[in-house]
């Protein structure tokens, strides 16, 4: 389903320079955003405004619209919801940003409660980086789950994401050091892409070998899709849609996402 709501062109008159997303909530509607932006306009008089309709009308209330309905209010029904809704949502913001004649950096998403929701499970996975989200109520859905594409041209390199990271500011001569564990990203002969190593501490804690099947996932010289979920004790990783590891461990509660770079030449 398309996307579609009011839209404000540049107070100035003169060309877009900026482009604002605004995202509404829960049984609103892009009207209702628009008059935000009016507020908006004398501090960005050279930026175009557009408020998009959810893609679910509600049931018994004039212009009410939902990114996905509320029954449980569980984690569950959010996640489910947001990513049922990101597709369209994503595609909207490609569509606008092209219109607009802009590049992604100069694209600012601002949410409201559901349409917060929406803003950052959409906008932090876009490939290329937007200029930035502001969130008016509402919260990161899922933050237990994390997904990436992922492509490594070294074939003889690796690195990895970690999870639940932490800093050492005395370590590697004062220079510091993040460590923790983390979902190995591995174009080697070895594919061992998925696996969870603690780095800078214990380790090994799921190599590949231990599910030997799986290493077949991982495609040379493409981008592959990586799923890493992290709840309580428990550690999971996906590649490319395939169960890669398993881990539970009980040693870090709580941490950073970091990405681990060996080099830069």
């Amino acid at each position: 389903m398309s996307l579609d709501g009011p839209r404000l062109a540049p107070l100035s008159g003169s060309k877009a320079t900026a482009l604002v997303i605004l995202i509404h909530g829960y049984g609103s509607n892009g009207d209702d955003l628009i008059s935000l932006a009016r507020m908006i306009q004398p501090a960005l008089p050279n930026a175009a405004f557009v408020a998009p309709n959810a893609p679910s009308r509600m049931g018994g209330m004039a212009a009410a619209y939902q990114w996905w309905p509320i029954e449980t209010f569980s984690m569950a029904e959010r996640a489910a919801g947001a990513a049922a809704a990101a597709p369209a949502l994503d595609t909207f913001i490609t569509h606008a940003r092209e219109e607009a004649g802009l590049p992604s950096d100069r694209v600012l998403l601002i949410g409201f409660s559901q349409g917060t929701m929406m803003a950052l499970h959409v906008g932090l996975r876009r490939m290329e980086s937007i200029a930035g989200i502001v969130g008016i109520s509402g919260m990161l859905v899922a933050p237990e789950h994390l997904e990436a594409d992922i492509k490594i041209e070294d074939a003889e390199g690796n690195s990895g994401i970690q999870t639940r990271s932490h800093f050492d500011a005395t370590a590697n001569k004062g220079n510091g050091r993040v460590y923790g564990r983390q979902c190995e990203l591995d174009p080697t002969a070895r594919k061992w892409t998925g696996g969870i190593y603690d780095e800078g501490r214990r380790e090994w804690l799921y190599p590949m070998s231990l599910h030997a099947n799986a290493n077949n996932n991982i495609k040379a010289n493409e981008y592959n899709h990586l799923t890493i979920e992290c709840i309580g004790n428990e550690m999971k990783t996906w590649v490319n849609g395939e169960a890669a590891a398993y881990l539970v461990d009980t040693i870090t509660e709580k941490g950073f996402v970091a990405l681990q770079v060996h080099a830069i030449k």
